[in-house]
């Protein structure tokens, strides 16, 4: 059976064919997918996905029942993702540690990404396989070293795939198109996360990548893997061992109503469910869960500044009165208000940005947004660092919009 592997760059495919009347290997323009398909007929189609095409988040759950995390998944990725959360399929890896606590892994793929070589596939009658560049990779490392905790440089022409693994688990991917005028900028974060993680750097990668855009004195681990094989076709030759991660994208569930075996039963799941994840239960209605917000906010905004008279825009005054060092909480009370305040207060005024999700979880605070560039995320990074009250405990997965906007997800520890 002749199996076709595709990987997708922006601006081509390199492809790889094997079976049939023997092997061949290149790369076509995107456009012509359809018709090098057409022409091949191959069994089975892989597709490789680059890591801008697939948008990766960590998710932490206080709790450790696969049910009760299916339930809350979709809410929880309501306010992580660019764009509504219908508008991606997804892969999920889950990692747990202990009764309290489970971490997952989040792949979204667009959906029209999906459905474009699903639809492909079924008309040429090939079987289809997802994978992702970033998973392979992390993949490879895995085999590679017995390193549970390390940094994986990929590069070829002008493409930069970075990867950071901790205790064995994927904790961020980045990944960068060179372009002049930005080239720089690339430096300096790379420069950041391998200053900052210090852990082992492993890099697969084409000389002057290393030299360009690896800061001096870093100790690399060059890796000599696969020999005869060129660095663009790595992922065609993974993508082959069985071994190695397909991700299985599918739409993201909605939860069924649960059958009725009468009134006791159905109270007990209601009170149980309740009891054991009620934090994560969402109102029905928008204006419903808007006017619980505008209370809450209001509610703490009165606990944390009792000495204020009237409250029109609670996060604005808070921010107000923290800027002018005015008022002072009530004793004992954890003003997530004021804190949401003084991070705000971290991003310089004029700067184009946006906050989507303010998440706290005891000492910890989860920022994810959007800024207008790489030096406007730098500058607000180091703001956070310089500050009194906060530390940058994790920097996770960076990427660029459609508008070239780019995403951030910064997990703040609170000194």
């Amino acid at each position: 059976m002749t199996t076709v592997t595709f990987y997708i760059q922006k601006d081509g495919i390199i492809y790889k064919l094997n079976g049939g009347k023997g092997a061949e290997q290149g790369k076509i323009q995107n456009a012509d997918a359809e018709s090098f398909l057409s022409q091949k007929k191959p069994g089975r189609l892989n597709v490789i996905l680059p890591k801008p095409e697939l948008i990766f988040r960590k998710i932490q759950f206080p709790f450790s029942g696969r049910r009760k995390i299916n339930l809350v998944l979709p809410s929880e990725l309501e306010n992580m993702l660019p764009e509504d959360p219908l508008s991606y399929r997804y892969s999920f890896e889950f990692f747990y540690a202990g009764k309290n606590r489970t971490d997952v892994n989040v792949y979204a793929i667009q959906e029209i990404t999906c459905s474009y070589w699903k639809n492909l596939a079924k008309k040429h009658g090939a079987k289809l396989s997802f994978f992702s560049d970033a998973l392979l990779f992390n993949g490879l490392l895995n085999q590679y070293t017995a390193e549970k905790n390390h940094i994986a440089v990929y590069g070829i022409e002008d493409y930069l795939l970075v990867n950071i693994t901790e205790n064995g688990i994927p904790s961020g991917f980045y990944s960068y198109d060179f372009k002049p005028s930005g080239n720089a900028e690339v430096r300096e974060l790379i420069k950041d996360i391998i200053s900052r993680k210090d852990l082992p750097v492993f890099v697969y990668a084409e000389d002057r990548i290393k030299q360009e855009f690896l800061p001096a004195g870093t100790k690399i681990n060059t890796m000599e893997i696969l020999p005869g094989i060129e660095k663009q076709f790595l992922f065609h030759s993974l993508a082959s061992v069985k071994a190695f991660k397909k991700l299985q994208p599918a739409k993201l569930s909605h939860v069924k109503k649960l059958p009725v075996y009468g009134m006791a039963l159905a109270g007990i799941l209601l009170i149980a469910s309740i009891l054991s994840f009620s934090t994560y239960l969402r109102a029905s209605g928008k204006q419903r869960q808007i006017d619980k917000l505008n209370a809450d906010m209001n509610g703490m905004f009165a606990a944390a500044f009792p000495e204020a008279a009237k409250i029109v825009d609670p996060l604005a005054q808070a921010k107000e009165k923290v800027l002018n060092g005015q008022g002072s909480a009530a004793p004992g009370f954890p003003s997530v208000l004021k804190n949401m305040a003084e991070i705000t207060s971290l991003f310089p005024e004029g700067m184009n940005a946006q906050v989507d999700q303010f998440t706290v979880s005891g000492n910890n605070i989860t920022v994810s947004g959007s800024v207008d560039t790489l030096r406007s995320l730098e500058t607000v990074k180091t703001n956070i660092e310089n500050s009194k009250n906060f530390t940058i405990t994790n920097m996770g997965t960076i990427s660029f919009d459609s508008k070239n906007r780019v995403n951030f997800n910064i997990t703040i520890g609170i000194i």
